[in-house]
């Protein structure tokens, strides 16, 4: 009995440690949503001193460490920074972020000046202050002790404030000088630059297309009557180019639903593509025409696809390859 008693109260005492520390854990993780530094080190501290070897001691000490690190100021930074970061979105108003921003400035140098600046930039760019912003990632890249992921951030950032002032393809050269041209925001102004300088051109495409091959349709249609329509729509090609247009949806649909709209997409204009071909092919006799009509619609359905893949982002991977 006495050896039983004994592993209960074991088990008992172990149930109370473990919820004490869970307890402090609550209240370390607390202390950091209300921007309270010193009150969360103290905290996992706490924890260290309880559960020594446990996984919770773990965390701990990965916190401390990093809180430690971030003790110039008497912590006053870090409090700062927490406070401005655990506001919600809509509270963080131009006139707030401007404020914090001053106030960057005025931070010690260490880890959470640099951080900060981060923080600041990105919030300046969402608010439309693009010239504060980039003088927020300037300065991180000027820091003397910032680390290569801080000033590959700064450099980032940068580039990000400089596509928003209008000078997209500078702030892509940019990219690319620094080494980052791998990076997503090269890969999505590279895409916007691509778009702004073809879209014309698909565009451009497409409606001639279109007017041409309205205009013969229109032609054939006063010429030879409606007819005409049921002999180029007939049941056999109008399944055939349905079961083309639309196999790769219901593909799509079946093994990867992130597809479907894309495919669905292509698919209707592939199907207005041929739709209008065939009907000013219908009036059109003369070889050398109709070698100009099929090169037009293949001409106007590259177009087609090069729109429906530009938005969708099909070609980005090619986009980050070609350019």
């Amino acid at each position: 009995m006495s050896a039983l008693r004994a592993a209960a109260l074991l088990a008992i005492l172990a149930i109370a440690t473990a919820a004490s520390a869970q307890d402090i854990v609550e209240r370390a993780t607390r202390a950091e949503r209300e921007g309270d530094p010193i009150a969360a080190r103290d905290a996992w501290r706490a924890v260290l001193d309880e559960r020594a070897g446990s996984r919770i001691a773990a965390r701990a000490r990965t916190r401390l460490a990093w809180i430690e690190a971030r003790a110039e100021g008497d912590y006053a930074p870090l409090a700062a920074l927490w406070r401005f970061q655990n506001l919600a979105l809509d509270a963080r108003t131009r006139e707030v972020v401007i404020e914090f921003a001053t106030a960057t400035d005025g931070m010690p140098a260490g880890p959470v000046r640099r951080e900060a600046r981060v923080v600041v930039g990105e919030d300046l760019l969402r608010v439309g202050e693009i010239a504060r912003a980039q003088a927020s990632f300037e300065a991180l890249l000027g820091d003397a002790d910032a680390t290569e992921p801080e000033r590959a951030a700064a450099r980032d950032g940068i580039a990000r404030a400089m596509a928003r002032t209008g000078d997209r393809r500078a702030a892509i050269t940019y990219l690319e000088r620094s080494g980052l041209e791998g990076g997503s925001t090269h890969a999505s102004l590279a895409r916007a630059e691509l778009e702004r300088r073809t879209t014309p051109i698909a565009v451009a495409i497409i409606a001639l297309f279109g007017v041409i091959t309205i205009g013969l349709g229109a032609h054939t249609l006063r010429r030879a009557g409606a007819g005409v329509l049921r002999a180029t729509y007939s049941p056999a090609r109008m399944l055939g180019a349905l079961w083309i247009a639309l196999g790769p949806v219901a593909l799509a649909t079946r093994y990867d639903d992130e597809a479907t709209d894309t495919f669905l997409a292509l698919a209707t204009g592939t199907l207005v593509v041929v739709a209008l071909a065939a009907l000013a092919a219908a009036g059109v006799t003369q070889t050398r025409a109709r070698i100009g009509l099929a090169t037009l619609a293949v001409a106007a359905e590259l177009a087609v696809a090069w729109l429906v893949l530009l938005r969708s982002g099909g070609l980005i991977s090619f986009v980050g390859e070609s350019m």
